[in-house]
């Protein structure tokens, strides 16, 4: 063969496999999706470390309805009121203002229930650690109405976790998994009763059983006031678990997640060393400040408790921002397995609007960042 025909033919294959190479990068449309993300997780942080009314009002007309839109099937419109209140544009205020006081009332049957729940606890006189969301509404949020709450996380020791659990199924708390074996899984099923939380009792907190023993996360408690037999982790763990929930969930809803850490380190003047001493210790050694990389516009600089170095592609970012806010709206107010449900016409605006969003496209994103990106959603 000719060397020119060679030349020709090896040209043809190369410009072969470069047409059918990967392309590097985002496409234009996905770099200029992720523009709104990054001023919505601005406003979020400006929420917790400033002015969000001041930020609010700089934004354009249209910028401000775009944020408006977005927070309600996001279960943001009680912290949107909250924080802005008359500020809102009109088309919107009414139905956050509604959303805001709906969740106050569940948040007043909420508070209730919880306080005959821990007097069951204190029935069976055996220490318990509120984990979750029940904790941070009560002890960190500026209002319990704009933290978001699902079943209530609750923590024993292993001898003691059975206990509770048949004297709540005696005194009528039903579950779907009555054969269930103890302590084959990280919690027990979840207990359920007309006007109370769903309780989900735990005796570990961590996905794999295996990391560290469950008994010394007492040793970093404190007595709660006022409430017997009740103890709260130190600002601290609550921190490291909360980071350690977000990775394992692989970032699905993790604006949730980051408010938390955000209200956590404004209310708390957090000890990094301890928090760093706990990650090695309880074998998570995960990368404390990849939250503060991936969303620098939410935690300014000075923000930042830890940094990070790893190396974080703009795609992998678009897919983390679109996990971050995949819209759950049935899960942002208190889980009362309670009549009468949300009035019907709370569901057709704001926070109670059902999202289209399915399970399957959510698990293809985190399976599509998984190959990008490995180490940021695998735990070490």
């Amino acid at each position: 063969m000719a060397e020119g025909s060679v030349q020709h033919w090896f040209n043809h294959l190369f410009a072969f496999f470069i047409k059918g190479a990967r392309r590097r990068g985002l496409p234009e449309k996905e770099r200029d999706e992720l523009l709104f993300p990054s001023i919505l997780f601005r406003f979020l942080g400006m929420a917790v470390f400033g002015d969000p009314r001041k930020f609010f009002l700089e934004q354009s007309a249209e910028l401000q309805v775009e944020l408006c839109r977005r927070a309600g099937p996001l279960g943001l419109s009680p912290l949107f009121y909250y924080m802005l209140a008359d500020t809102l544009p009109e088309r919107w205020y009414a139905a956050f203002k509604q959303d805001f006081y709906v969740q106050s009332q569940y948040d007043f049957r909420y508070s209730r229930a919880l306080k005959k729940v821990y007097g069951g606890f204190q029935v069976c006189e055996t220490p318990f650690i509120p984990l979750r969301r029940c904790y941070f509404a009560y002890c960190v949020y500026p209002h319990p109405a704009i933290c978001f709450r699902e079943e209530q996380d609750v923590l024993f020791h292993r001898p003691d976790v059975e206990k509770v659990f048949r004297k709540f199924l005696g005194h009528d708390w039903k579950t779907s998994d009555s054969r269930h074996h103890f302590f084959t899984r990280l919690r027990l099923p979840v207990l359920m009763k007309p006007g109370y939380p769903a309780l989900e009792l735990r005796w570990h907190v961590l996905r794999d059983s295996c990391s560290f023993d469950p008994e010394i996360l007492w040793q970093n408690t404190v007595p709660a006031p006022e409430i017997p037999f009740c103890r709260y982790l130190r600002p601290e763990a609550y921190y490291l678990l909360t980071v350690y929930n977000m990775y394992s969930d692989r970032w699905l809803s993790g604006c949730r997640y980051l408010l938390d850490l955000a209200f956590l380190q404004k209310k708390f003047h957090l000890d990094t060393v301890l928090i760093e001493r706990l990650n090695r210790e309880w074998n998570l050694n995960l990368d404390l400040g990849l939250c503060y990389r991936l969303f620098p516009t939410m935690f300014p600089k000075k923000q930042c408790l830890f940094p990070s170095d790893a190396a974080v592609p703009d795609e992998a970012r678009y897919v983390v921002y679109r996990l971050a806010l995949a819209e759950y709206p049935d899960s942002a107010f208190p889980a009362l397995d309670c009549e009468p449900p949300v009035p019907e016409e709370c569901r057709e605006n704001g926070m109670f609007h059902r999202s289209g969003k399915k399970k399957r496209a959510i698990r293809k994103m985190q399976e599509r960042l998984e190959r990008m990106l490995p180490q940021i959603t695998k735990l070490k």
